[in-house]
Formats: C-alpha cells, sequence, structure tokens
C-alpha cells in the first residue's frame, strides 16, 4: 500500500499546511481527536489505515544537503539489516 501523507501541503507546494506532518504521530496526539489541524486528522486518517502493517517505510524529501540517508525507528535488527542492504546496493546510501 502506498500512501501519500500530505496532498494539500503537496498541492501548495509547501512542506505542511498547519503543523509539521511528521510532529504529529505522537501515541497522544493520535489519542486527542480534539486537535484540529489539518496535518493532526491526516496522521489519525493514517494511523486508521495502518493496523495491520508489518512494516511502514517512510520517504522524504529534504533540502538539507545529506543525501540518501536512512533514519531507522530503533535499532531493531529488521532496521538494520534493511539498511545495511540498501547501503549494500546503492553506495550513496
Amino acid at each position: 500500500m502506498t500512501v501519500l501523507a500530505n496532498p494539500d501541503a503537496i498541492k501548495e507546494n509547501r512542506r505542511y499546511v498547519d503543523r509539521d506532518l511528521n510532529r504529529c504521530f505522537s501515541k497522544d496526539d493520535l489519542a486527542n481527536l480534539e486537535l484540529t489541524s489539518y496535518e493532526d486528522k491526516r496522521t489519525q486518517d493514517i494511523a486508521a489505515q495502518l493496523t495491520d502493517v508489518d512494516f511502514i517505510i517512510d520517504l522524504h524529501s529534504s533540502t538539507a544537503n545529506m543525501g540518501l540517508t536512512i533514519i531507522p525507528s530503533s535499532s531493531h535488527p529488521t532496521n538494520l539489516r534493511l539498511a545495511a542492504y540498501l547501503s549494500e546496493i546503492h553506495s550513496d546510501v
């Protein structure tokens, strides 16, 4: 499944509309139905779609000069093996 996380921001050619989407995924924010920003509502919708998944790959663009970068959410062996594999098959990672 592919999810375009922030289509309104993409339409506006901006990083976000109201709030940085990446900062809206905390457990507290996801559980808080009183949050009303566009991004807060999007994260709740996205989280509802991702209830039965084994692995999530979050792709980003960036204005930072950091090349192709992998930022794992933890040092779980699967994350580390995936990062090592991607580094092996693409020298820029």
